[in-house]
C-alpha cells in the first residue's frame, strides 16, 4: 500500500476501552467525519477472532 503525505494528515489509533458508550465502529465513523484520514486498529486486549470481527465492522465504515 502506498500512502501519500496528504493521506496521513490526521492519524487515529483505536483503543475501545476508552470509548464508553457506543461502538468502536461508530467512534471511527465520527473520527472520519472530524477529519481522520488513517485509522489503526490497536486492540491488544482482544482475542484474534474478536479482533477480526471488530476489524471487519470498522472496515465497513472506512469503505464508505
Amino acid at each position: 500500500m502506498t500512502c501519500h503525505n496528504k493521506s496521513l494528515s490526521l492519524y487515529a489509533v483505536t483503543d475501545s476501552r476508552w470509548i464508553g458508550k457506543g461502538t468502536l465502529a461508530k467512534q471511527v465513523e465520527e473520527a472520519i467525519q472530524g477529519g481522520v484520514t488513517m485509522v489503526q486498529i490497536r486492540e491488544k486486549h482482544l482475542e484474534t477472532s474478536d479482533f477480526i470481527s471488530l476489524a471487519k465492522k470498522v472496515k465497513k465504515v472506512t469503505d464508505k
